[in-house]
């Protein structure tokens, strides 16, 4: 472990000869036949190394190899099914099969569990070594994203995106096993990081799509009644607030919610955000110093979003529809690309309840829609364009045959149909 040949360190991970040794001291120190049930526990000066190497090392067979015995332990101590356990992880990207403990090591093998448990601490050093801000509390730092990032100065020494990768895939592990413990402000600290991780111009993509995998299990750590009263809301607020929000566009505010994680509360955060954003923000201009508007209480009922969405839909119509034969500004071109950011933030916030919305409902807001993108209709503005095909785009969503999924069709044909066959005629 202290060498400084990368080949023989990363053949010494790749051989699992680490977690064999730990195995064969266990058989020769074994005295009873209950020894042989019991966990065999790796000291934890290496589990720590082990994680240090991964999240410094440059040299990615040795990364992959810290990362391969990390996994092992983590299906083996936690008993986890293994699809389970790397669901939606990039495992295209690794270079070799993902190992079960089990098939590897045989099915009489007692598990391994560190000594060593990961803590946020663990994690926040590793990312401050990769150039982000160093402490908790700067996690969920209440600084603006600026709408176009400022031009920076080329990095002296390049982003460590490998590292990151495999940091970032261990962070799902833990979350996953129940091996790191977080509190309800760490995770909302972690929540608010991997958010604005999104937008940080220098990362690359493989690192945004773990950040939103990270979200989604992060959303699952809060306590249910927690996460209704007091988590999500702050979310929202932390979001799109007034004061502390992240953005003071409405593009902004389209992007995160479209980033979240259609996930049963990444779906209820975007509800939420989106009828906030369409409530007390996106066409509103704030007085300085003023409070930020509380969030609706989570859930959100459907019939309440409906009610939103159809008063919205109508107050547009209103304004730059129905009023454009009197109006003296009939010919004034409406502002398509708020109208656009409205629909899209409209939709987002109605695709939750695609089985309980009627197709009454939907006729008639799609159809005020339609009037609404038909009323100002200019085939030379890409912005209408863009509204045109929103609202094409819901047509198709909300349509009879897509509102029909999941619910109990009342006339369903009877198993004793006799089915005929071309060939018999």
């Amino acid at each position: 472990m202290q060498t400084t040949d990368d080949e023989e360190l990363s053949g010494l991970l790749w051989s699992k000869a680490i977690l064999i040794r730990c195995m064969l001291k266990r058989q020769s120190e074994s005295t009873s036949r209950d020894a042989g049930m019991t966990p065999i526990i790796l000291p934890s000066k290496i589990g720590s190394w082990l994680f240090m190497t991964m999240s410094t090392h440059s040299n990615s067979h040795v990364v992959g190899g810290c990362f391969s015995n990390l996994f092992l332990i983590q299906s083996s101590a936690k008993k986890m099914f293994i699809p389970n356990l790397n669901s939606a992880l990039p495992v295209a990207c690794f270079s070799h099969p993902i190992e079960d403990f089990r098939s590897a090591f045989g099915t009489n093998t007692p598990p391994i569990e560190m000594e060593w448990e990961p803590s946020i601490y663990d994690f926040l050093n590793a990312f401050r070594a990769y150039g982000f801000q160093d402490s908790k509390r700067s996690m969920s730092v209440k600084s603006k994203i600026p709408a176009t990032p400022p031009s920076t100065k080329k990095r002296v020494l390049p982003f460590p995106t490998l590292n990151m990768h495999y940091v970032l895939m261990y962070l799902v592990l833990c979350l996953r096993t129940k091996t790191l413990k977080l509190e309800g402000y760490d995770a909302f600290s972690f929540t608010m990081f991997f958010l604005r991780m999104q937008f940080e111009s220098d990362i690359h993509a493989s690192i945004v799509d773990l950040a939103t995998i990270c979200i989604e299990e992060l959303l699952d750590v809060f306590p249910r009644a927690e996460w209704r009263r007091e988590w999500a809301p702050q979310l929202v607020l932390r979001i799109a607030g007034a004061n502390e929000g992240l953005f003071d566009s409405a593009a902004g505010w389209l992007a995160v919610a479209r980033r979240l994680p259609r996930t049963m509360r990444g779906t209820q955060l975007t509800t939420g955000l989106a009828i906030y954003v369409l409530q007390h923000r996106i066409d509103k201009d704030p007085q300085e110093g003023a409070t930020s508007e509380k969030p609706l209480k989570f859930p959100i009922q459907s019939g309440l979003v409906v009610d939103i969405v159809a008063g919205i839909v109508e107050d547009l119509t209103q304004k730059y529809a129905e009023t454009r034969k009197s109006s003296k500004d009939s010919k004034k071109t409406p502002p398509f690309d708020l109208l656009c950011k409205k629909v899209a933030l409209m939709d987002l916030a109605l695709q939750a309840f695609l089985n309980i919305l009627t197709a009454k409902e939907i006729k008639i807001m799609l159809g005020k829609l339609d009037q609404l993108a038909d009323a100002h209709k200019s085939t030379m503005s890409a912005k209408w364009h863009e509204l045109k095909t929103l609202v094409s785009l819901m047509h198709r969503k909300y349509s009879l045959e897509n509102l029909r999924i999941g619910r109990v069709r009342s006339a369903s044909p009877s198993a004793k149909t006799v089915l005929a066959f071309s060939d018999d005629e």
